[in-house]
C-alpha cells in the first residue's frame, strides 16, 4: 500500500501493518479492527498508556480484537 505524504511515519507504519494483516488473512479491505489491532501492537503508541490509565487489560483487548478479525 502506497501512502501519501500527509501521514506521519508512525501512521504510515501503522496503516502498512494493518494492510499486511488484512492481506495475510485474505481480507480485501482494511477495516477498523485491523487498524485497532495494529495500534495495540505498535511500539511507542499513545493509546497503550491511555488504556492502562483506564485500567484496561491490553492483552485482553488484543485477544478480543483478534476474534473480530
Amino acid at each position: 500500500m502506497q501512502l501519501g505524504h500527509n501521514f506521519t511515519l508512525k501512521t504510515q507504519e501503522l496503516l502498512n501493518n494493518a494492510s499486511q494483516l488484512a492481506a495475510k488473512r485474505d481480507h480485501q479491505a482494511i477495516d477498523v479492527e485491523h487498524v485497532f489491532y495494529e495500534m495495540l501492537n505498535q511500539d511507542e503508541t499513545l493509546i497503550i498508556p491511555l488504556f492502562k490509565k483506564l485500567n484496561l487489560n491490553i492483552e485482553d483487548l488484543k485477544k478480543e480484537t483478534e476474534k473480530l478479525l
